[in-house]
């Protein structure tokens, strides 16, 4: 079965698919192959669903607007491609990347299209490890493809227990992942950093979650120094979801098991899909 399918989309033409590379063994690799640009990524639920696809789009236009090509997305024209498409492929459940030209023809949209793949069972039951390292977006707010392939060197040398690698700014302050947002418990507080970060679609939906579950929450990074006393952790993403966090470096957090308060977040955040998530 072919492992990607790609699609440009431009303005009054219906979606043409384009021709698969060989080369191609990560959805990464397919952003790297295509114009330089804003992108967003995206997962149907039960095939066809999608959750918050506005947050998507406006994050877009938001990419291209602080990249200094402005541009505005026929929303129309793109959810009806994206029907299409999503209704074409054959896997069941879909990950998607939609990559804004902003570099040959500014405007046009590719849709690249991989079979979903989200962690094992047994990481949200026991939790994953996470290392750290100094690292800083250029432009937190915007999400451009250039930083693809420096995650993705990055991703190529971590140790294959290793979930993720969370980014430390110079003041050693814990930041987000290569491709996830960082949450904290400490003091029985949910801290994630509030700037200098990108403002991912999960964790905006997790932010939602936490005050409805009226848990304290402060938006600012906590300290690589302090991570000791770190209670709970979790990192967020299109694919993982609340993917629950039980060690960091050499630490294990706790009593090594993922913690009451992620659990609630988990559970809200299923919840959330279950109830919000829709047909595109």
């Amino acid at each position: 079965m072919t492992k990607f399918l790609v699609w440009k989309i431009s303005p009054n033409i219906p979606p043409i698919p384009l021709e698969v590379s060989e080369k191609w063994r990560t959805l990464d690799d397919v952003s790297e192959s295509l114009p330089g640009g804003a992108y967003t990524t995206f997962r149907t639920y039960e095939g066809f669903k999608v959750l918050n696809f506005t947050d998507h789009t406006t994050r877009l236009e938001r990419t291209a607007q602080l990249s200094g090509q402005p541009v505005i997305l026929n929303i129309d024209k793109l959810r009806a491609d994206l029907h299409e498409i999503i209704h074409a492929v054959p896997f069941t459940e879909k990950r998607l990347r939609v990559t804004l030209d902003l570099e040959n023809d500014p405007g046009t949209v590719y849709i690249a299209v991989e079979e979903l793949v989200t962690p094992p069972l047994s990481a949200y039951q026991q939790g994953v490890k996470v290392i750290t390292r100094r690292l800083e977006r250029s432009n937190p707010q915007a999400k451009v493809t250039t930083f693809i392939s420096t995650a993705a060197m990055i991703r190529s040398e971590i140790p294959l227990d290793v979930n993720e690698v969370i980014m430390v700014d110079g003041m050693d302050h814990l930041l987000e992942g290569l491709s996830s947002n960082f949450f904290v418990v400490f003091r029985r507080q949910l801290w994630t950093a509030g700037e200098g970060v990108l403002l991912g679609g999960t964790r905006k939906v997790v932010l939602e979650i936490t005050k409805l579950l009226e848990i304290p929450i402060r938006l600012e990074a906590q300290h690589l120094t302090d991570v000791t006393n770190f209670e709970e952790a979790f990192i967020t993403s299109v694919s993982r979801s609340v993917l629950p966090v039980t060690q960091i470096n050499d630490h294990v957090l706790g009593d090594g098991k993922v913690g009451s308060i992620t659990r609630q977040i988990m559970l809200a955040f299923e919840n959330r899909v279950k109830h919000e998530a829709e047909l595109i």
